[in-house]
């Protein structure tokens, strides 16, 4: 009961923040409560749900006879700005002890490291109080970046297959442009995050980053088109958000030894082979395409990593060290 508690919690919260459609009528919020659930849910509950938030975060949940729908009285109300109570950690722990169990299956076994790490740290934090906690575990800090406060509508109309008009600024623009987006993907790389679709003027499928949304709203009386589109084999070979479609080259690398380690333990990419093994180097394989994400992997290794082949990407990376080399010529 509580599990389908905080699914409900989750879902009305989502519902009533959603500035794409603000307003959800009850039968809505039950609707998805139940999407998400697999389960029918009464108009009392959502009803009970209502006071449940109220009581708990102090915040009012009013229905306006002007838009017929529902709405907090605190307009940068959501319960997500809250930390976690004992109930949500026992609640997250049950989640993932539940992949747990299946991290095997083909569909988890990706993730099983990450569902791992998620188990741990929920049974870390519950045997601790913060200070305890900050204290004895140090955890990557993910930077607040700009553009997040428009996941939750991005994410929505991938979900609800809808079509977007934006406002987007390229960095060293001076001019924002407008574009019609039909959003298929939601991708993180790097702390940013990008979403992918169907640039509706020429019908081609581009990335777009949210730290350079100005705005974002739906898209009245277009339909919406299904392009044959799978994320996986989009970027099947690539590192990053840059998804050439075309055939990728193999390329080799020498590592020394003292990389290698790192390397061999944690592969670049999924196609990493190793070719040769000396006492000197280590020399694998990658087929993927030489991005500008993956030109700064190799970059960042130094003198560590050599390009044996093609050719052509070994003389672009001469390049950048030379260009590299130039900007301090003229420091004594």
């Amino acid at each position: 009961m509580s599990k389908d508690y905080l699914t409900r919690k989750r879902v009305i919260n989502e519902c009533l923040t959603n500035r794409m459609k603000p307003y959800p009528t009850l039968i809505e919020i039950k609707q998805r409560c139940e999407d998400d659930l697999d389960k029918m849910v009464s108009r009392s509950t959502i009803e009970k749900d209502f006071q449940s938030i109220e009581q708990e975060y102090g915040v009012d949940v009013k229905y306006s006879q002007r838009h017929k729908g529902y709405y907090y009285d605190d307009e940068h109300f959501s319960t997500e700005n809250f930390g976690l109570s004992t109930e949500d950690l026992n609640s997250i722990e049950y989640g993932a002890a539940l992949l747990y169990q299946y991290r095997k299956l083909p569909v988890l076994k990706h993730y099983s490291t990450t569902i791992d790490k998620i188990l741990r740290t929920v049974r870390f934090r519950k045997t601790m109080n913060q200070q305890q906690f900050q204290n004895f575990i140090h955890l990557e800090t993910v930077p607040d970046t700009k553009g997040t406060e428009f996941l939750d509508q991005v994410l929505m109309a991938i979900k609800e297959h809808t079509v977007v008009d934006m406002v987007y600024h390229r960095f060293f623009s001076v001019e924002s442009k407008r574009y019609t987006v039909h959003p298929y993907l939601l991708k993180e790389f790097h702390n940013r995050w990008y979403l992918i679709g169907l640039d509706g003027s020429d019908d081609h499928i581009k990335s777009f980053c949210l730290d350079r949304f100005d705005s974002i709203e739906q898209c009245e009386g277009i339909a919406f088109k299904k392009a044959d589109f799978n994320a996986t084999d989009f970027y099947k070979h690539t590192i990053g958000v840059i998804a050439p479609q075309s055939k990728p080259p193999l390329i080799k690398l020498a590592f020394s030894k003292e990389q290698a380690p790192y390397i061999l333990t944690q592969p670049i990419h999924c196609s990493q082979k190793v070719e040769k093994e000396t006492k000197d180097e280590v020399i694998i394989s990658v087929q993927l395409h030489p991005t500008y994400e993956f030109e700064s992997l190799i970059l960042g290794w130094r003198d560590d990593v050599e390009v044996l082949s093609p050719k052509s990407f070994r003389n672009h990376i001469m390049e950048l060290i030379n260009s590299m080399k130039n900007n301090y010529n003229d420091i004594v």
